[in-house]
């Protein structure tokens, strides 16, 4: 927290170098622009929101940046946060940034995720926290729709369509529309129900008394959020601090997730308190997970020390020294999901 004063501090004072970004490209990985100057991607957006923006106050806001083979950004959007001017100035700012992407790694486009802290008072602001867009020029490319595939006419129905034209050709002019009289049509035709006669009991062969077909029955998937692991953990703890649940929050639940991905159905094993059971419902329900072969069940122990800044005293929990709910055999022990606290 140190360094953004004495950032922002020498910035003021003219004594802060300006960053620029011009030809520079950005590690997804480090968050470090190319150059000796090594400046962060984090310091770039703190410059743009001192010297371009109104935006004030302190906020915590996690962003979601989708790029292209080229490194460049398609969408960008602001999953937390709650000073709307820093987060549609921050998008802003982050549209027209390049980042160092292996074009080979990505398919449609990648994912890179991005938290802000921005810290700056509002003393001597006039019209603070009033959000005016900022224009650099950049406009993300468009994404490629899948090309429509082209409807086959089938051999048999250009040959019916042949016939019904030399059929039009050829019919009467007037078509005679009289009823057909009643003796024409001929009564249905009778429906015999069969009677079952057993035959008596029957046993199988001897030999194949001792056979058996070996098939391999359907397979389990572990299931995995849509967006990643990272986004689920910001997902739900800002999702329970948004209802007012403040600090640690422990749970066991188990989900049942249908092929699509969604959740169907849900139980909450064990809480550390009602106010967290109460809560978790509809976080849980509002889950989406990737698609999987079948409908599987799957349990989610949950782990996060929340800080609502100030509306509660908080005391920091330290999240691995809390006992999981879920025991598992030594062999097979696995971590639960711990949410980590607020730095």
């Amino acid at each position: 927290m140190l360094w953004r004063f004495i950032g922002i501090l020498l910035l003021c004072s003219g004594i802060y170098a300006q960053i620029t970004i011009q030809n520079k490209k950005a590690d997804p990985y480090s968050y470090l622009f190319e150059g000796p100057e090594q400046h962060s991607v984090v310091e770039y957006i703190y410059q743009e929101l001192e010297q371009k923006t109104k935006c004030c106050g302190d906020d915590a806001i996690y962003l979601e940046i989708k790029v292209n083979k080229e490194g460049k950004a398609l969408e960008v959007r602001a999953i937390t946060g709650t000073n709307e001017c820093y987060k549609k100035s921050i998008v802003d700012i982050v549209y027209p940034i390049q980042w160092k992407v292996n074009p080979d790694e990505v398919k449609d486009f990648k994912i890179i995720y991005l938290e802000v802290k921005p810290n700056r008072s509002c003393e001597g602001i006039e019209n603070a926290n009033q959000y005016v867009a900022l224009d650099y020029g950049y406009k993300p490319p468009k994404v490629p729709k899948p090309e429509e595939k082209k409807e086959v006419i089938q051999q048999d129905t250009v040959q019916l369509a042949q016939l019904a034209q030399k059929s039009d050709t050829t019919a009467p002019k007037s078509v005679d529309t009289t009823a057909a009289k009643k003796d024409t049509i001929p009564p249905p035709l009778p429906v015999s129900e069969p009677k079952y006669v057993s035959t008596g009991d029957k046993s199988p062969d001897s030999s194949h008394i001792k056979s058996y077909t070996n098939v391999p029955g359907p397979t389990v998937q572990e299931v995995e959020y849509i967006h990643g692991p990272s986004a689920m953990k910001v997902f739900i703890k800002s999702s329970l601090r948004k209802q007012g649940v403040c600090g640690l929050v422990h749970a066991l639940t188990e989900l049942l997730v249908d092929k699509d991905g969604k959740v169907k159905g849900y139980r909450i094993i064990m809480a550390n308190s009602e106010e967290v059971e109460k809560a978790l419902p509809p976080v849980l329900l509002a889950l989406e997970f990737k698609p999987i072969p079948i409908k599987t069940l799957t349990y989610l122990e949950i782990k996060a020390d929340i800080d609502c800044k100030g509306a509660v005293e908080h005391k920091p929990v330290d999240l691995s020294k809390v006992p999981n709910y879920l025991k598992i055999p030594e062999e097979e022990t696995q971590p639960s999901m711990q949410i980590p606290k607020d730095q």
